[in-house]
């Protein structure tokens, strides 16, 4: 059994958006996984970050782009990450045009343009104590 899982609630709405998406097989997760952390990791780790609404504006100024949706359960350079027990799921998204805050924190999710240049990881959390967190390469 694949360790990529499906996320019915962010399918769902992707689906009732009428966005074209797939999910990720599981070698293409890892190979997402891979370049994301090679990406941002510096970033994340010397918090060279924009936090809270300034970041969630700075994301939503960058749409329409395409996407890769995902989560990273139990990883220690975000702020906070979902239990190593949850379900993992990773989706591409194309031309993402908007960005439903509520749902992506719900779903712990982690937003990354497919050029690897930008990302904002959400949490359940953000509105109350850990606000999401928005990386950029210069």
């Amino acid at each position: 059994m694949g360790i990529v899982k499906n996320n019915y609630e962010l399918e769902d709405y992707l689906y009732r958006k009428g966005v074209q998406w797939r999910s990720l097989k599981d070698a293409e997760y890892r190979g997402v996984m891979k370049k994301w952390k090679l990406s941002f990791e510096l970033l994340l780790d010397e918090s060279i970050e924009t936090k809270g609404d300034e970041g969630v504006n700075r994301l939503v100024n960058k749409l329409p782009f395409n996407a890769f949706i995902f989560n990273v359960p139990s990883y220690s350079y975000l702020p906070l990450s979902p239990p190593r027990n949850t379900p993992t799921y990773g989706i591409y998204v194309e031309n993402f045009d908007e960005i439903d805050r509520m749902m992506l924190n719900s779903c712990e999710a982690v937003v990354c343009d497919d050029r690897f240049t930008f990302m904002c990881a959400f949490n359940h959390e953000a509105q109350d104590l850990v606000p999401e967190v928005y990386c950029e390469i210069d």
